[in-house]
């Protein structure tokens, strides 16, 4: 009998919903409090998980007030949200 491999879960901190750890952008926390894009997901230390669709990505700005749940507010630079679109549309 075959063994199942085990696959990680993560949660989008904009809309709740449990994805597989691949299907969503990772997002890491620098000395600053703010986030930045983990593209590799591999850089250790503090993460965030976000939706590989526009409508998640966009409420990831500064000040957005949808991503409250565990993290009070998401500092993520517009730069980096820019680069986490780029991405998704070369996926």
């Amino acid at each position: 009998m075959a063994l199942l491999k085990h696959i990680p879960e993560r949660t989008c901190v904009v809309c709740r919903k449990k994805a597989p750890k691949e299907s969503l952008f990772r997002l890491y926390k620098l000395d600053n409090g703010t986030y930045d894009a983990d593209i590799e997901q591999m850089i250790e230390g503090r993460g965030i998980y976000v939706c590989k669709i526009d409508s998640c990505l966009a409420q990831l700005v500064i000040g957005s007030g949808k991503n409250k749940k565990g993290f009070k507010q998401v500092p993520v630079d517009p730069e980096t949200v820019t680069i986490l679109q780029d991405k998704l549309t070369q996926i």
